[in-house]
Parts: structure tokens; C-alpha cells; sequence
């Protein structure tokens, strides 16, 4: 079973930005609230001054991959 991602957000930085998510990962063999462990994770990507496109491309192509699995994960309704 899939991971559940939860709270997606990208936040503004001094010199880049931070993406931050909650993941839900459920233990094998779990009941449907049972063993539900929640880890709070920040990514951050830093700009460097002489403005590499290369940089922002990989900061929107993470925030996309991750808000890509949110909605699948709120699509399958019960999951946990």
C-alpha cells in the first residue's frame, strides 16, 4: 500500500524554497487505524544567485511528483 502524503506546501526561502509534506505510512498488516506513524519532512532547494533554471525546474518538478501522490491518495477514499 501506498504512503499517504497530506499537507503539501512550498514556502518561500532567503535563497531558494522549502517543500514540506506530512507522510502517513501505515505498518503491513495493520488494521485500518492501527500503527499509523506520521513523519513531518522539509526539502529544501537553493537557488544559486546567478539564477540556474536548472534549479527551480528540479524544486517544481519534486512539488509536482509529490502533489501528483497526494491526489491519488485522497482519491482512494479509506484508505487510512
Amino acid at each position: 500500500m501506498a504512503n499517504k502524503i497530506d499537507y503539501l506546501r512550498m514556502e518561500p526561502a532567503d535563497n531558494g524554497v522549502i517543500i514540506s509534506y506530512d507522510e502517513y505510512v501505515k505498518a503491513p498488516g495493520a488494521g485500518q487505524y492501527d500503527n499509523i506513524r506520521c513523519k513531518s519532512h522539509k526539502e529544501v532547494f537553493d537557488f544559486d544567485e546567478d539564477g540556474d533554471e536548472d534549479d527551480t525546474d528540479k524544486a517544481m518538478t519534486r512539488f509536482k511528483e509529490l502533489f501528483k501522490q497526494c491526489q491519488s491518495t485522497k482519491e482512494m477514499k479509506g484508505s487510512y
